[in-house]
């Protein structure tokens, strides 16, 4: 991981103190029902199951099997659970050793296998090249939870049915010339 920045320092002692307490987002998800997350995948529920609310829009776990999804400072072992299930090869990128440690654990409890970066989502030069069917936005305010709230913009670039992720950056970022 490059040089992190105050920001990046805050944050990552932050949810690292989140996991050791064993607080809201830092838990995995170790007790899913298949049956249930395929059946709300599929949109074959009334109702949401109170677990999966956070997950939505519901259409894009319809067909990610063998998709290759980004979760997006996203650790902990909750999304990247719901997506391992289904079957799609998933990527973990978070600043948290301790919440890509969720995922892991989340990964070794069903079966599938995981890849887990430590890094800030500010700088993905870690995955280098690397370009996804899908990420996961899902849960992003933490990055700048203890801080201050802040609204992030990522550029993506399309490769055919990909996603290339290029910069991703919040308005308190200094701006190129």
């Amino acid at each position: 991981m490059n040089k992190k920045d105050e920001i990046a320092d805050i944050n990552e002692r932050h949810w690292e103190k989140m996991v050791k307490e064993g607080c809201g987002f830092t838990r995995p998800w170790l007790d899913l029902d298949f049956a249930l997350v395929r059946q709300y995948a599929e949109g074959k529920l009334e109702s949401v199951p109170e677990q999966l609310i956070e997950i939505y829009p519901t259409t894009v776990l319809a067909d990610v099997e063998g998709k290759d999804v980004l979760c997006l400072a996203s650790g902990g072992g909750q999304q990247s659970a719901v997506f391992g299930l289904l079957g799609a090869r998933v990527t973990v990128v978070d600043l948290a050793e301790g919440q890509l440690d969720g995922d892991r654990r989340a990964a070794a409890h069903y079966g599938y296998e995981v890849a887990t970066i430590r890094a800030d989502m500010r700088d993905l030069s870690c995955i280098g090249d690397e370009s996804f069917d899908l990420y996961s936005p899902f849960l992003h305010y933490k990055l700048f939870f203890l801080t201050f709230p802040c609204f992030y913009i990522i550029i993506i670039e399309m490769r055919g049915n990909r996603i290339k992720i290029t910069r991703v950056m919040t308005l308190f970022d200094k701006q190129e010339t």
